[in-house]
């Protein structure tokens, strides 16, 4: 994925969300599906739904980010994509 308009190695942080990150569906499957789930269970499932800290990834020499983030535009869209520190964002993409 290239981004349109930022600068080659340019730090931006990268946040995902899918079934394995930030989802509380595969723990609230794993827990019977309740329908009034219990404090516990619900602990459990919001636990879940937290997303893992952004990773800071490093733009290549043409704005690309390198392989990680997959799924050409669409995948880009799920990624939120920031700029690291005080870096001005990148202003599109381009797939």
């Amino acid at each position: 994925m290239t981004l349109k308009g930022a600068k080659p190695g340019q730090s931006v942080k990268v946040s995902y969300g899918d079934q394995e990150r930030g989802s509380p569906y595969p723990t609230w499957r794993a827990l019977g599906s309740p329908q009034y789930p219990t404090r516990e269970q619900l602990a459990k499932i919001r636990a879940a739904a937290e997303l893992p800290p952004p990773e800071v990834r490093k733009l290549g020499k043409a704005g690309e980010l390198g392989a990680g983030v997959a799924g050409g535009r669409r995948g880009a869209e799920r990624a939120g994509l920031r700029p690291a520190r005080s870096e001005k964002v990148a202003t599109g993409f381009a797939a």
